[in-house]
């Protein structure tokens, strides 16, 4: 099994960005490191709940998870500069070589809100940061690049996520 970016089956913390559609480097590049005891690339606790994202505020794009700031990307990464989004996405990835991947994605049960078991990602939305309000988007949908290993499910404000792999 090809155990990919952090050489084992952990779940990981990671920060990544795009710039004009170019993809940036995962955890690292110009990310301004904050909290001293959560870092990107750190291991998750498996089956713990927790709440991430980023929002833009005072001229960065910070991001959270598990109560506290994490870091930040500094706002003069997009030139000009992104001070909000026309797409967000949330996601879990498999990093697998080759192809097909042997790899699970999230417990490794496919996605399914009649499955309490399946991983999933509650109340996802967007924070309005002048208003601090956290917002759902109607119509949000699932989108899937390997259906035959893994796949979603979107129920409100859920995404149901998962599979086996090969």
């Amino acid at each position: 099994m090809d155990r990919g970016l952090n050489r084992d089956a952990n779940p990981h913390l990671l920060v990544f960005w795009w710039v004009g559609w170019v993809p940036g480097v995962y955890n690292a590049g110009r990310w301004v490191q904050v909290s001293g005891t959560l870092v990107p690339g750190m291991i998750l606790p498996v089956g713990a709940t927790s709440y991430a994202g980023y929002v833009y505020w005072g001229g960065n794009w910070w991001g959270w998870w598990n109560k506290q700031w994490v870091g930040y990307y500094p706002g003069n990464t997009w030139n000009p500069a992104y001070v909000n989004n026309t797409l967000a996405q949330w996601f879990g990835e498999v990093y697998a070589n080759p192809v097909p991947p042997n790899n699970q994605m999230g417990n490794g049960i496919k996605g399914s809100s009649l499955n309490p078991k399946s991983a999933r990602m509650d109340y996802v939305c967007e924070v309005d940061s002048a208003a601090w309000i956290c917002q759902i988007r109607a119509g949000t949908p699932d989108t899937v690049p390997t259906p035959a290993w893994y796949n979603t499910r979107h129920n409100g404000n859920e995404f149901y996520f998962g599979g086996p792999g090969k």
